[in-house]
């Protein structure tokens, strides 16, 4: 499970967003066993994360994939359903959603997010039911190195995540690396805290936190 990603719905029920990678030997702590094509599953409480229950779904990709559906977030919609969502190798985060609060789930369907295999985050914005999407967006908006985590992107959705077409670039260093984000809210802005490395640090080895004003999200 990546950073930032347990939610708590309005009716209160804990849901995480898992992916399950298989073991292809007898050895599961072997790097040779590892299997990098995940499966996305979900485990929920009801109280405040004493007992946990597994979705009834999950789901490899239903297409050829190096991939599968790694790191998967989730997120509530303004109707009480549920829109979940995987990094792949296929050029794109894929989606899934939930009508019965992740008991179940739908086929997995690649999303207007076209991506490479890194992962989204993505939040309600506050007082709102628009969602904030931080990204490395693929779709040819921004320059973009094929397969590289940038540029980085903030995306706002006004339709439960099917279209986004309020786009503004947060990074674009061509040597820069930006993934795993955290969203936290203020009154005002948003603030990100995510990895910012390169090929000097490593892709993981420096942190960023960024104040980005509400107001500024939605200008070009």
């Amino acid at each position: 499970m990546n950073n930032d990603r347990v939610i708590q719905t309005a009716k209160g029920r804990l849901i995480a967003p898992l992916a399950f990678h298989r073991s292809r030997g007898s050895d599961p702590h072997s790097s040779k066993s590892f299997d990098a094509r995940a499966i996305a599953m979900w485990i929920y409480s009801d109280d405040e994360g004493t007992t946990w229950t597994e979705s009834s779904s999950w789901w490899a990709m239903p297409v050829p994939s190096g991939s599968g559906l790694q790191e998967p977030g989730v997120i509530e919609l303004s109707d009480g359903s549920l829109f979940s969502w995987c990094r792949t190798r296929n050029g794109a985060q894929w989606g899934l959603r939930s009508t019965d609060a992740a008991k179940t789930f739908s086929p997995p369907m690649p999303t207007e997010m076209k991506s490479p295999n890194g992962p989204a985050s993505i939040k309600r914005l506050p007082g709102s039911s628009d969602l904030l999407a931080i990204y490395n967006d693929h779709s040819g908006m921004f320059p973009f190195p094929p397969n590289k985590r940038n540029p980085f992107v903030a995306a706002i959705s006004n339709d439960g995540g099917k279209t986004w077409p309020a786009r503004k670039l947060i990074e674009s260093d061509p040597d820069g690396l930006y993934h795993y984000t955290a969203i936290h809210f203020t009154s005002d802005a948003v603030l990100l805290g995510y990895c910012a490395g390169d090929a000097k640090v490593g892709a993981l080895n420096r942190l960023r936190i960024r104040r980005i004003s509400l107001n500024s999200l939605r200008q070009p």
